[in-house]
């Protein structure tokens, strides 16, 4: 089982036109994944492994138009802040239901339970801070390889 490995969950938040409403998270990862919205997004995880759920502002030129430069990369950020299994069921993947950001720097990481039947999957809601003020939550899910 060479192939077991931490798994990097990437959300990035186009924070361009957040005053008008429009705000788009894309979900990735480190694990080959298809990049997607919420409950579209679904990540691989390994037994007995760690997962890690990192805030990202999405780059000019990555989709988004930036007028004042400056103002962009002085007030736009991305902190992941908790993870919850939905509908507080019990958690099949992760070792706890619930998980947050402990250091407050914008990061949260989980464990993997030991023995779980590879295709088993979790929803999770995921809470996100952006900009400082502006909260959201979003619903992706977690699978066992």
């Amino acid at each position: 089982m060479g192939n077991k490995k931490d798994t990097f969950v990437i959300v990035t938040v186009d924070t361009c036109d957040i005053e008008g409403g429009n705000i788009k998270v894309i979900f990735s990862d480190n694990r080959g994944d298809m990049p997607g919205l919420g409950s579209q997004f679904r990540s691989k995880v390994s037994p007995g492994k760690r997962i890690y759920w990192i805030g990202k502002v999405m780059e000019p030129g990555e989709g988004c138009e930036v007028k004042d430069m400056e103002k962009f990369y002085d007030e736009s950020s991305v902190e992941v802040k908790q993870i919850e299994i939905k509908n507080g069921e019990e958690s099949k993947v992760l070792k706890k239901n619930y998980y947050y950001d402990v250091n407050n720097n914008g990061v949260v990481f989980g464990k993997i339970k030991k023995s779980v039947e590879a295709g088993t999957f979790d929803e999770y809601n995921i809470t996100i801070l952006v900009n400082g003020t502006i909260w959201i939550t979003i619903d992706p899910q977690l699978y066992m390889k």
